[in-house]
């Protein structure tokens, strides 16, 4: 595993980092592949998707973008994303996470980046924080549980039970699978967790398009949303990125941009590219708040 996260320069100059780590080794069975009978033919992906328009996608979940800055928790903030986005899918009221809270949780401690599989391990089985507690606020360059108030830190392990997913399923490897389950949960408003391999050049889009480097995945973002081309791609991915342009402070620092308003879209053929190295999983649903109605 890495020991020094990879860092970039966008085109303000501000320096940003990645920190997907690569498997040693065979992961653990954690979780199934979507299943197969919930697979779409192209006639009712390209119904659902002609009925959607990612560039108003990029707008709406665009408030809630996330710039996780010069530490390298952007599995955390995939993670975190995704949890924002299907609690908007399913009808809870937005509250704002911490993907710190996830970070420290599963990074050993130090800023070294996380492993894939065990952002989407913890918001399964334990959840994510909300950013703002009755006792205090989760910093954003937060990466170690020592940096947090004792009392914030109980708060927050408690309340993140209310923020779970619900049922995320593994895409799976082969790329005819891979791209009928993208297609399919795209077209469904389902976020997907995925990991590209960035490199220079992907500082800036070609034409729209990400420029992914020649590698295994060193960043972890989210597949929001789609563009539908039909063909053998069906559709192409939206990215949302976690380098900027955050609306709000409540969901990093302000100021730095990627991208087209921090999205780039993705071939399929580029999508599936670093499937071999990590499990990119679909988020399905997260489980009710309880004090949903209370917020």
């Amino acid at each position: 595993m890495a020991e020094e996260l990879e860092q970039f320069q966008l085109p303000d100059g501000t320096m940003v980092a990645t920190g997907n780590i690569v498997p040693d080794g065979e992961i653990p069975y954690l979780f199934a592949e979507f299943p197969e009978a919930r697979l779409l033919d192209d006639k009712d992906v390209e119904k659902l998707m002609k009925a959607k328009d990612y560039k108003k996608d990029r707008i709406k979940h665009g408030k809630y973008l996330i710039n996780q800055s010069s530490i390298g928790k952007c599995n955390a903030s995939a993670a975190a994303g995704g949890l924002h986005q299907i609690r908007e899918q399913t009808g809870q009221k937005h509250v704002a996470l911490a993907d710190n809270h996830i970070y420290y949780h599963i990074n050993d401690g130090r800023d070294i980046g996380s492993l894939l599989h065990k952002g989407m391990e913890f918001i399964k089985d334990v959840g994510c924080a909300p950013r703002v507690l009755p006792s205090g606020q989760i910093g954003h360059l937060v990466y170690n549980k020592s940096q947090v108030n004792s009392a914030v830190r109980q708060e927050a392990d408690k309340a993140a039970s209310r923020f779970k997913a619900w049922e995320p399923y593994k895409v799976p490897d082969d790329y005819e699978g891979f791209r009928r389950t993208i297609a399919t949960c795209i077209a469904r408003n389902y976020p997907i967790v995925m990991a590209w391999h960035v490199s220079n050049a992907s500082m800036r889009l070609s034409n729209g398009y990400v420029d992914q480097g020649r590698g295994p995945g060193n960043h972890a973002t989210l597949f929001h949303s789609g563009k539908w081309v039909g063909g053998n791609d069906i559709i192409h991915p939206d990215l949302k990125n976690s380098w900027g342009p955050t609306q709000d402070a409540l969901y990093g620092p302000k100021g730095p941009s990627w991208g087209e308003a921090g999205y780039g879209l993705m071939t399929m053929q580029s999508a599936f590219q670093c499937r071999k190295f990590h499990d990119f999983y679909v988020i399905t649903g997260s489980v009710e708040d309880p004090e949903n109605s209370n917020l």
